[in-house]
């Protein structure tokens, strides 16, 4: 288990929200609950060897595992949710100019040049 890629999603879309104040506090909350459910998971699974058939047993705790799954869950729709509204909310000029924001914030923009088809005369 890893937060790393989740906190860098969440990252780019608080970047594409342009840094909404009210995003990063939903932002907080759901990698400190993804956080926190990574702990439990961490605490509260556990292995142990069984010597009557020569293997080992893995405990997984399902509160805790039903925890982590619903706080990935809750970090993908925050990072889908917050994308998309700025997308309606018109901030950006469109999808043709989020898809070149995304880009540059990426790097590949950096690195290769990249034209970006736009719908306007």
């Amino acid at each position: 288990m890893t937060t790393r890629p989740k906190t860098k999603i969440l990252v780019k879309s608080y970047s594409t929200t342009r840094e909404n104040k009210i995003f990063l506090s939903f932002l907080v909350l759901a990698l400190l609950y993804r956080l926190e459910s990574s702990i439990a998971d961490l605490i509260l699974t556990y292995a142990e060897w069984d010597d009557n058939l020569q293997s080992c047993l893995f405990h997984q705790n399902q509160a805790a595992l039903t925890h982590y799954t619903f706080s990935d869950i809750v970090c993908d729709v925050l990072a889908t949710v917050g994308s998309v509204a700025v997308l309606i909310s018109g901030r950006v000029g469109g999808l043709s100019d989020m898809a070149g924001q995304l880009l540059i914030e990426n790097g590949d923009l950096r690195t290769k040049k990249i034209s970006i088809p736009t719908n306007r005369c």
